[in-house]
């Protein structure tokens, strides 16, 4: 590593909320991986640490002693640091470990020019005593209506405290969509919106090596496919299962990814649903190879405070396909409404299944996938780059 960083111009700290090894990517491996690959920076990738969520996964992967492995070397530009402390819960110990990383930051980063990219509000503790270098706060979420915080009175206290704080401390704030922008903006003005993305490449072009073969491609059904995590505070499983229901005769329902619905009576109907198959997670190499199985391609979000303010990856993954669309009319991706198929309640759900189909065209498709070829991941990060007034 002290080679490489004798050779480079600019050093970026991610301060990460999730570890670079989780099951599905989101916006901080996704940019941190490619930002990587770009001359003269070298990215020192900084995730959750530890939490019991994270032990309790090591313990069922049979991996326990992976808690001892800090660093790690994922390319010539790129190392991933997964300290044994805790950064998220704590109380004292929280605080005390991010002030401790701040000093280690200062001292190893003292002559040089360091980007910290900053994803966990929780490092409000690490940055108030960062002493040089551009500070860049990429809010990606709502995080006061995420269920760790809302449903933990205490923890969404300490964030409506910190949160603003570190809007208020960093030089530069993104929102990913406008709501956030919004309320990030009044309190520092250096502030731009710049939606999520999608692995444009990736989904565009499926692995034509990989093959699959299960019973739901075989059905004769309309196949109706859902890609992502499937939960309670933001996929809308009343919906689900009232249209499996109402459709059993004419479309089967397909949910690609892993299951955390913490409502076992919801689930166990689920479970019980002829026309709907729950596949689990999957490899993100094979993701675009079942939407290319698919007839339809879903986004069954809730419409809630949380689901308005928050611009799904998925979008642009599915427009990438060229499938035909539908998604919950969010205000967050209403710019995006004429490439999708939107709706409101039950009845107009119902009629776009029935109709989606018979009207798409080949001029359709060609204007989906045109649009998802302009928002990609490397199109994010160049436009984050010219923010922050990096050149390249």
């Amino acid at each position: 590593m002290t080679y490489k960083l004798d050779k480079i111009k600019k050093v970026v700290i991610c301060i990460s909320n999730s570890s670079y090894d989780a099951d599905i990517w989101t916006n901080k491996q996704h940019l941190m991986s490619r930002l990587s690959k770009l001359d003269n920076y070298y990215v020192i990738y900084i995730d959750q640490g530890l939490s019991t969520s994270y032990v309790k996964k090591l313990i069922r992967q049979k991996k326990i002693f992976s808690i001892f492995k800090i660093f790690q070397k994922r390319n010539n530009s790129l190392v991933t640091v997964s300290l044994p402390l805790p950064l998220i819960k704590g109380g004292i110990l929280k605080k005390v470990s991010w002030f401790l990383i701040a000093k280690v930051c200062n001292y190893l980063f003292r002559k040089r020019e360091v980007v910290y990219w900053i994803y966990q509000p929780q490092a409000y503790y690490f940055t108030k005593y960062i002493k040089q270098g551009k500070k860049l706060y990429d809010c990606v979420d709502e995080f006061v209506t995420q269920p760790f915080f809302k449903n933990h009175p205490k923890r969404r206290k300490e964030l409506e405290i910190i949160e603003p704080k570190l809007v208020k401390l960093v030089d530069y704030v993104i929102g990913t969509s406008y709501s956030i922008y919004e309320d990030k903006k009044v309190i520092n003005p250096n502030c731009k919106c710049i939606h999520n993305v999608g692995d444009f490449e990736h989904f565009a072009k499926p692995n034509s090596s990989l093959k699959i073969d299960e019973n739901w491609m075989k059905d004769t059904r309309c196949k109706v496919l859902f890609t992502g995590v499937i939960d309670n505070y933001k996929t809308d499983l009343e919906t689900i299962l009232k249209v499996a229901e109402d459709k059993i005769d004419s479309h089967i329902f397909v949910f690609v990814g892993p299951n955390r619905i913490a409502n076992s009576n919801l689930e166990q109907q689920i479970g019980n649903a002829e026309n709907i198959k729950m596949l689990g997670y999957r490899e993100y190499e094979e993701v675009p190879v079942y939407l290319s199985h698919a007839d339809i391609l879903w986004l069954p979000y809730l419409k809630s405070s949380h689901t308005e303010r928050v611009f799904p990856l998925k979008i642009f993954e599915y427009l990438a396909s060229g499938k035909p669309v539908i998604a919950r009319n969010l205000s967050s991706i209403q710019e995006y409404n004429a490439y999708l198929n939107t709706y409101e309640d039950f009845t107009g759900l119902k009629e776009l299944l029935s109709s989606i189909l018979s009207n798409d065209t080949p001029d359709k498709k060609e204007q989906r996938i045109k649009i998802a070829s302009e928002n990609t991941w490397e199109s994010r990060l160049n436009k984050i780059l010219d923010f922050i007034g990096e050149k390249r």
